[in-house]
């Protein structure tokens, strides 16, 4: 038999993050800025973005898609006192026609002088 488009096509990745994976940062970001490889779909139901703090809280967010559907801006509703710690955004999606999908997450350390490059020793 022959393959179909669907069973062919590769999925959905992660092309650009603003801050990247694994970024050391003073303080979590209240925006994250995520690119994909190609349009996503960006209707009901067919996106997941879940942003959680240190302890596994999940935090509101609002997504504003740009780019057509090619990147999402996730604006993060934090708390007045965020805690230090690693921060993960985890996402999924689908393509606008339903014949691929992608997910992944990224993390961010957050505190403890996490955004400088090196500690004075």
């Amino acid at each position: 038999p022959t393959p179909t488009a669907a069973s062919t096509k590769s999925p959905i990745e992660l092309a650009e993050a603003n801050p990247p994976d694994g970024a050391r940062l003073d303080e979590p970001p209240d925006l994250v800025s995520l690119c994909f490889s190609e349009l996503v779909n960006t209707g009901d139901d067919t996106f997941q973005f879940i942003f959680l703090m240190p302890d596994d809280q999940g935090l509101g967010l609002r997504i504003r898609f740009r780019l057509e559907g090619e990147c999402a801006d996730i604006y993060v509703g934090l708390p007045d006192n965020p805690p230090a710690g690693q921060y993960t955004l985890k996402w999924q999606v689908t393509a606008p026609e339903g014949e691929g999908e992608g997910s992944g997450a990224i993390h961010f350390e957050v505190g403890d002088g996490a955004g400088d490059p090196q500690s004075p020793g």
